[in-house]
């Protein structure tokens, strides 16, 4: 998060607030509260923030490119990362039909379990010690 007085020299409009860093009860509690997780990543390895919202029961708004298609699959509005035209149509969007978006994302987030996770690298190392 970025606040409205500037961050690293970027000035944000009135009422953006930074918080920093956050603890794990705090972060959960933003999320529960948000209207939208706006993440508009050029590159990423798995796209833990958005799968963490939609766990939360925030809808998202994420890249149309990098991992985050295959992670967020139909629990997420996607939108050109470089286009903030884009970027603000998706934010409107989740802002005036969040409800789809947020069932959709409870049950995509399902998914990325720790015990699902344990299953697929099982499978996978069963299939390793097979060949």
């Amino acid at each position: 998060m970025l606040t409205g007085a500037g961050h690293g020299g970027l000035a944000l409009p009135e009422g953006v607030v930074s918080r920093g860093l956050v603890s794990d009860d705090d972060l959960v509690r933003l999320y529960q509260t948000a209207s939208a997780t706006v993440f508009p990543s050029l590159w990423e390895g798995f796209g833990l923030p958005p799968v963490e919202a939609m766990a939360c029961g925030c809808p998202v708004v994420v890249s149309r490119g990098t991992s985050l298609p295959e992670v967020c699959g139909d629990a997420a509005r996607y939108v050109d990362p470089l286009s903030p035209a884009d970027i603000a149509s998706g934010i409107e969007d989740v802002l005036r039909n969040p409800a789809g978006l947020v069932e959709a994302g409870r049950r995509r987030a399902a998914l990325f379990t720790l015990e699902a996770c344990v299953r697929a690298h099982d499978a996978v190392y069963g299939e390793l010690l097979t060949s």
